[in-house]
């Protein structure tokens, strides 16, 4: 029994030491292979009962891969060791890894902006200057763009001539000096309005023995005009001005409610630069103005007539100096416009023709000098002028503008008719203005 029992386990330590040694027997490659694994590595492939060398906690073990000529056999299933683990497209089952989103590969530079309201001076619609009363125009000539929204202009606009026979010809004849000046303002709070205002002084000079040798000043006429702008694509825009006029008193600075008139214009504009890459914008204008200084006058006339007993009106020199009117008016306008970055010529031309609303009763001329009516008169009493000038905008002072024109009349210079006041025959007008924005404030997701 206990032969069998030694015989027994002689039989289970032979065959627990087959492995090792079938192990040992793979040839001389086997053991060449250990022996370099033993002066180039940490570790080896040993046989049974070989002890593998002691790893610490903490140690990092990272399967390079094979490391020498030699290789351990494969078995089914195992990877090839050509192939790169980490680089192989398809996982275990066969399905195809998925590949980076856009997302992580896009650098910064190719993220999608954030957008962001740009500023009044960076806005792609191009600013738009005042004229001597605060709207945009050339001279007199609404353009109807308004420019960005919550911009602001201010500005100060002058005119002046001087002439010899311009009231009083032949041998009598007077010296005239004029002189006006005009202080306005302008902000448009959204694309499509705009608001404007405007106060006027004027100074005006006579050396003629029947006006008195006089100076006449005459401060604080002022407007306030209201204005929508319609855009119509990048070309066309469309534009109507509403704009009331507060007179003075004749003997005093405070305004005549009576005498107040209205304008009303409608304004086109037409861009070239947008349809044809052509600097070039040609405006029209189409208004009627409801005229009321003529209730200035009211009283002083009707206290002359009592005084001598008949009809009695102010004479050519009152009724210019005060900018006396019997008559509305439909206005014409019409202007080209070259829009160069730092210099924008331009030509305008103005008509108003005369129409009687207000009943006048027109005394008849008793000589040769006195003073017509607007009917007997005919065409050649309804004023047209002709405007050439040019605004400078400075490269270097962003929003800045100066305006120079030169005006000359075509028609009413030296026709004198109790409905209006006489034509100037020509006059240069200069101003300056300041175009600029109200910063805004932009939110961030």
């Amino acid at each position: 029994m206990a032969v069998d029992r030694i015989v027994v386990v002689a039989g289970v330590l032979w065959l627990a030491a087959i492995p090792g040694s079938v192990r040992a027997q793979e040839g001389p490659d086997a053991g060449d292979a250990g022996d370099e694994g033993d002066e180039g590595e940490d570790s080896t492939v040993v046989d049974i009962g070989v002890k593998a060398p002691d790893v610490e906690p903490g140690d990092l073990l990272l399967d390079l891969g094979p490391v020498g000529p030699h290789e351990t056999p494969q078995g089914e299933g195992d990877p090839d060791p050509d192939e790169d683990p980490g680089l192989d497209p398809e996982g275990d089952d066969g399905a195809t890894a998925p590949e980076p989103s856009p997302d992580e590969d896009a650098s910064p530079q190719d993220e999608p902006s954030v957008p962001v309201d740009p500023a009044p001076g960076e806005d792609t619609v191009p600013l738009e200057h005042p004229g001597p009363l605060g709207h945009p125009s050339l001279l007199h000539t609404l353009t109807a763009p308004t420019g960005p929204p919550l911009t602001w202009s201010v500005g100060l606009s002058t005119a002046f001539f001087v002439r010899r026979g311009f009231l009083a010809d032949g041998p009598d004849e007077d010296g005239h000096g004029h002189f006006d000046a005009s202080l306005h303002f302008r902000i448009a709070p959204i694309r499509w309005l705009e608001i404007f205002a405007a106060v006027m002084t004027r100074v005006d000079t006579t050396d003629h023995e029947a006006f008195g040798d006089e100076v006449h000043h005459r401060f604080g006429d002022a407007l306030i005009g209201l204005r929508g702008v319609l855009p119509v694509g990048d070309v066309y825009t469309l534009s109507l001005a509403v704009v009331p006029r507060f007179l003075t008193r004749l003997d005093s600075v405070l305004w005549d409610w009576s005498a107040t008139g209205v304008a009303i214009t409608l304004a086109q504009t037409v861009d070239l630069a947008a349809a044809a890459n052509v600097p070039l914008r040609l405006h029209v204008n189409v208004g009627w103005d409801f005229d009321g200084s003529s209730r200035l006058v009211e009283g002083v006339e009707k206290q002359r007539s009592e005084e001598v007993g008949e009809q009695q009106h102010i004479n050519r020199w009152e009724r210019y100096v005060s900018g006396i009117r019997r008559v509305d008016s439909l206005d014409l306008a019409a202007g080209l416009e070259l829009t160069f970055p730092w210099v924008r010529p331009f030509i305008e031309w103005n008509m108003s023709i005369l129409v009687s609303r207000l009943p006048f009763d027109c005394p008849a001329p008793s000589d040769a000098g006195d003073d017509g009516c607007l009917a007997g008169e005919g065409a050649r009493a309804h004023p047209m002028t002709m405007a050439l000038g040019l605004r400078i905008l400075p490269p270097e002072a962003a929003g800045f503008s100066i305006l120079i024109a030169a005006e000359v009349a075509m028609l009413g210079v030296g026709v004198h008719v109790h409905e209006i006041a006489a034509v100037e025959p020509w006059s240069i007008h200069i101003g300056v203005a300041w175009t600029a924005g109200i910063s805004r404030i932009s939110t961030r997701d």
